[in-house]
């Protein structure tokens, strides 16, 4: 990135400026800078920077709305709130609870800008306010760097290879997590994988398919085409498509069906072992252009047999995770959600689907079995 190696002045002024534009009303992006310090600086530089740029930048922008925006503030919040509800706010941070009032917001998912403006034109002090605001983001900067930090091998490993897939900004994807037989939507909760994801600024979703072990629905249906229908009509009513499909084993009978029907509704597809039938062709497979990252654990043949039919897909890649059995994901969390994030950058980095092989082509110059021996 353009700050690595720069001079620590350079640094400082660019963050507290960046960060001064992030603490203005309408701006966003204050949890991509945070994880981009992470990144470029480590957890504990990315802490430093983002702690004193941070506390810098908002109050220089805490000033500026003061004494130059007021009046437009005010009367942006005189149309969102009624009159009784905005005297009451000011008045309740004029007051000793202030201090409390502003570290609490802190950790809400309130907009960071909205809020900025808001404490600027009520008669809390600049200095409660700034010790409220260090203290109170302090918890999310920590996460917020430490999954930045967590990022860097990725960047290291893919500027070795010589293509760079780490970008300035980050897109949103969509991804629908499936589950086995054995499982449910709470075990992306557990591997933290749902939170990860998110954090990374995709939209997530889990859910509990029929038959599952948390389902509504204790089995599954015998109509023909169920399990298409089914995934199909989720796509569709959760706003879903196209979706980057996450398909372990037994769900495999969900997502293969529709894939073989309808490749439209896949932005990607990260298959892991998955149940197969044989009516997915090699000669269909071959015709397929939906990205695919194909995942098997080394101790699964059943996920050997199918990965390698799966890789007749032009514009899959197959990868092998060691020390793994047939739920790979679950084996080797930190290895599958490394990989997640390497595949999802791809994805929101192509700006056309025929650029899909080309693309492909190149990552398949990487050393992908290095990914495999980095720990978070």
């Amino acid at each position: 990135m353009w700050l690595e190696g720069r001079h620590p002045v350079t640094i400082a002024a660019f963050s507290v400026l960046l960060y001064a534009f992030l603490s203005l009303p309408m701006a966003f992006g204050y949890i991509v800078v945070n994880m981009a310090a992470g990144y470029i600086f480590g957890v504990f530089g990315g802490m430093l920077v983002t702690v004193t740029t941070v506390a810098t930048g908002v109050a220089l922008a805490h000033v500026a709305m003061r004494h130059y925006c007021r009046p437009g503030i005010v009367a942006l919040i005189a149309k969102v709130l009624p009159a009784e509800y905005h005297r009451a706010l000011f008045k309740l941070l004029a007051g000793p609870e202030a201090l409390k009032i502003v570290f609490l917001t802190r950790l809400t998912p309130i907009p960071f800008g909205l809020q900025n403006a808001i404490f600027a034109v009520t008669n809390v002090t600049t200095k409660s306010y700034l010790y409220a605001t260090v203290a109170g983001l302090f918890p999310t900067q920590c996460l917020n760097v430490y999954l930045g930090s967590t990022l860097r091998s990725l960047g290291d490993i893919l500027s070795e290879g010589g293509l760079s897939l780490v970008g300035y900004v980050v897109l949103i994807a969509q991804v629908l997590l499936l589950h086995g037989a054995s499982f449910s939507s709470k075990t992306w909760l557990e591997l933290h994988t749902l939170p990860l994801l998110a954090a990374m600024g995709h939209h997530v979703v889990a859910v509990d398919l029929p038959g599952g072990t948390e389902s509504l629905t204790p089995a599954v249906p015998v109509a023909p085409h169920f399990q298409k229908d089914f995934l199909e009509a989720f796509i569709s009513r959760a706003g879903l498509k196209p979706a980057v499909v996450v398909s372990p084993s037994m769900s495999g009978t969900f997502s293969l069906s529709l894939l073989r029907s309808k490749p439209e509704m896949f932005a990607g597809f990260v298959p892991v072992a998955p149940v197969m039938s044989d009516e997915l062709t090699q000669e269909y497979l071959g015709s397929l252009r939906v990205p695919t990252l194909v995942l098997y654990g080394d101790r699964d043949q059943h996920g050997k047999r199918v990965s390698e039919k799966l890789g007749k897909i032009p514009t899959s890649r197959v990868v092998m995770i060691e020390e793994a059995s047939h739920p790979a994901y679950i084996d080797q969390p930190d290895v599958f959600h490394e990989l997640m994030y390497n595949f999802l950058r791809l994805l929101t980095e192509m700006t056309d689907r025929a650029h899909v092989q080309v693309i492909w082509e190149e990552v398949q110059q990487l050393n992908f079995r290095a990914a495999l021996e980095i720990e978070l």
